[in-house]
């Protein structure tokens, strides 16, 4: 089955200027194969070329509130829009690329506000197509990140919604609250850069091909990222694996413990009826006869209750 992605990243103070640059292509990153960079495309035309700035502007514009804007506000949103990578590759054959862009801007316009969209850029030149929304959280004239995104079950609700609008691209929901540990994005690309360089036989002059060792050693990364890609994959299902266990064994102990009610109501039933024990009767007697024990709330000691 293939997913939708959302990945959503808060930035506070200044520290949107690193996704900025990757954004940008002010720096090509080592996973992106800078022949295909050409490919990337800036669906929202940036008002400039520092994405600091821009979002400074913003919020000069739509903020509105007399209250000084705090060191630690969240000032920007980053979005990562994508899917299974199998999938986004079939979306891109079939020639449907330009109305996943399109439905995602929508998407995105919908849910974080038009004028608050600072980047909307498609980058074609990693292992799988995806987008970087940028998105002042910016609500009635105050920065509000929780009016876009409150908390976890805020995130549930955007993840549930942006599944609804992939599913005609053949994007489905993730498992939800798995506890399948988070892969960041620092850390896919450094699995990426784990990978040992492929050593090659050398030929009778001792030396490899021109660019053999280079490609096959990016071949190899590929192969890298796909098997992370299904280990995530196999986080999910074994999560969900997990959790529907848990309810399996839940059922059984409730369907155990009525079937141990149900032989003693048999057996006294048996008792009563057959055997006529009448020593059980009166201690049933008893238990539903039984007057309440009064309470020190209830005693009056002597005195008429008022």
């Amino acid at each position: 089955m293939s997913f939708a992605v959302l990945h959503v990243t808060k930035f506070a103070g200044s520290g949107s200027g690193g996704i900025g640059a990757h954004i940008d292509r002010k720096h090509t990153p080592k996973n992106a194969d800078p022949a295909r960079t050409e490919l990337n495309r800036e669906i929202i035309p940036p008002r400039s070329s520092s994405m600091k700035k821009d979002i400074d502007e913003r919020i000069q514009e739509g903020y509105t509130s007399t209250r000084k804007i705090r060191t630690d506000a969240v000032r920007a949103v980053g979005v990562i829009l994508s899917g299974s990578h199998e999938q986004m590759k079939k979306i891109q054959a079939s020639g449907r690329l330009d109305e996943w862009c399109q439905a995602n801007l929508k998407f995105a316009q919908d849910k974080f506000g038009k004028d608050n969209l600072i980047r909307f850029t498609l980058h074609m030149d990693e292992k799988t197509p995806h987008i970087h929304a940028v998105f002042t959280p910016i609500k009635d004239g105050k920065l509000h990140y929780k009016s876009f995104v409150d908390g976890k079950k805020g995130l549930t609700q955007l993840q549930d919604d942006y599944a609804r609008e992939m599913e005609r691209f053949g994007l489905n929901r993730g498992l939800k609250q798995t506890r399948t540990k988070h892969t960041t994005t620092r850390e896919y690309y450094a699995k990426l850069e784990a990978v040992p360089p492929v050593e090659l036989k050398k030929n009778l002059l001792g030396q490899p091909k021109p660019g053999e060792e280079e490609r096959l050693t990016e071949e190899f990364k590929k192969m890298k990222a796909a098997a992370i890609e299904k280990e995530r994959e196999s986080g999910r299902f074994q999560g969900a694996f997990r959790a529907e266990r848990q309810k399996t064994d839940k059922l059984t102990e409730e369907i155990e413990k009525k079937a141990n009610l149900a032989a003693k109501l048999e057996n006294m039933i048996k008792r009563l009826v057959v055997h006529k024990d009448l020593n059980l009767l009166k201690q049933l007697e008893q238990v539903f006869t039984k007057p309440e024990k009064k309470t020190g709330q209830n005693r009056s000691h002597g005195r008429g209750i008022s």
